[in-house]
């Protein structure tokens, strides 16, 4: 099953133009998606599709899916014996814009978590990746 999250009749259009030509899959080819899907799944915690459907409801303009993809990427590194240094900073960079609200400036409203199809405790998951990611070193060194 494939989801895809439309937001237009033209890109509804794309979506299915794109299947057109499509041939089944043989069994070997679903065991490999099947084996690539557990994969990911057990490496991302956070289980964000990136629809973006929560963001226009967020009062305080919280980029939800840029934190969530952070907080994945960081722990995918961190569980293959990577640096998780390159997630920490992407998060103090993306919180820093004017533009955009900390993960710690959620204020558990759950406006977001109505509109979320993967039924995510956003509230409680932005307050993981605050806790995880929002370190002092780091916003003190790009602060300066």
């Amino acid at each position: 099953m494939i989801l895809n999250g439309v937001s237009s009749l033209e890109q509804m259009e794309s979506s299915i133009g794109i299947f057109k030509d499509i041939k089944k899959l043989n069994d070997e080819e679903h065991e490999l998606i099947n084996k690539v899907r557990d994969i990911v799944n057990d490496l991302t915690p956070i289980k964000c599709t990136e629809c973006n459907y929560c963001i226009e409801h967020c009062p305080v303009n919280i980029p939800i899916s840029k934190y969530f993809a952070t907080y994945n990427t960081y722990h995918i590194n961190k569980t293959q014996g990577g640096d998780d240094l390159n997630a920490a900073v992407a998060y103090l960079v993306i919180a820093q814009n004017e533009e955009n609200g900390a993960a710690s400036d959620c204020i558990e409203c759950q406006a977001c978590e109505k509109y979320c199809p993967q039924h995510l405790e956003i509230s409680k998951l932005l307050k993981d990746v605050d806790k995880e990611l929002n370190n002092p070193v780091m916003k003190e060194f790009l602060s300066t």
